[in-house]
């Protein structure tokens, strides 16, 4: 069989297998803490990556359909109640696009907690989303914490090493009633020691626990070889676009 051009890539058709846990339904009684994440949904934009711009004039990349179905899933969920949540993108899908335009769109849960944290375990995924979100964001603070590079922790975006941000006393001056979203590129590494560590400082290591934080967790695949599972944090896979489907998408827009 022929490889497949995708997005400049050669890439073999590959067949992928995924266990996606369904969100449980909540009782119309049910307390729904979540409530103000619920999106005002109106018409997808066209999938064109052609720029709009933002209302400050600052240029954006206008979103494919797929991309904003994915932002909207997250947001419906977080505002039934889920705060650890999961992505399963192809390569190839624009998952650095999708978080970083996420990270506006996820309210700030209390008058408090407006920050993020991006997290990743690998140097150029981490510039790679410091670039992006800073072009997106002009008028944010964005920082980062990796290596030599101390981030103050009240950035309004902070996108760090997870090896650095785990290393000595660098964890503690991020104040987690001041986050109102943690993301996770290449999420299918979450359940490791060092992510599990930084969770649990933002009380994100147990499924039912108390936070106002949200999780979302972006991987291509949400598996491990080593048999760990990724539901010690990652609760629903709430949106999946596989290789297969990427192709037939971008091959009929172009």
């Amino acid at each position: 069989m022929r490889p497949t051009l995708i997005l400049g890539h050669r890439v073999s058709p590959v067949t992928t297998v995924l266990r996606i846990n369904r969100a449980p339904a909540i009782s119309p009684g049910a307390r729904r803490p979540w409530q103000h994440f619920l999106p005002s949904i109106g018409p997808f934009k066209g999938y064109s990556s052609s720029r709009s711009t933002h209302h400050d004039g600052t240029p954006s990349i206008q979103l494919r359909p797929y991309q904003e179905e994915s932002i909207t899933s997250v947001l419906t969920n977080l505002a039934k109640g889920f705060r650890r949540l999961g992505l399963s993108l192809a390569t190839g899908s624009g998952k650095t696009v999708i978080f970083s335009h996420l990270i506006e769109r996820v309210p700030a849960p209390t008058r408090d907690a407006t920050q993020t944290l991006v997290l990743a375990h690998r140097r150029e995924l981490v510039e790679q989303a410091a670039r992006h979100i800073e072009n997106l964001y002009p008028s944010k603070r964005v920082e980062v914490e990796m290596a030599h590079q101390h981030a103050s922790g009240t950035a309004d975006i902070t996108v760090a090493s997870v090896q650095s941000i785990t290393s000595g006393d660098r964890l503690e001056k991020y104040d987690p009633a001041r986050f109102k979203l943690v993301l996770v590129d290449e999420a299918h590494h979450i359940a490791a020691p060092t992510y599990l560590g930084v969770l649990k400082h933002f009380n994100l290591s147990e499924k039912n626990a108390d936070t106002h934080t949200a999780l979302v967790g972006v991987s291509a695949t949400f598996s491990r070889s080593d048999g760990i599972s990724l539901g010690t944090a990652i609760d629903h896979i709430v949106y999946h676009k596989s290789v297969h489907t990427l192709i037939v998408v971008l091959g009929t827009s172009c």
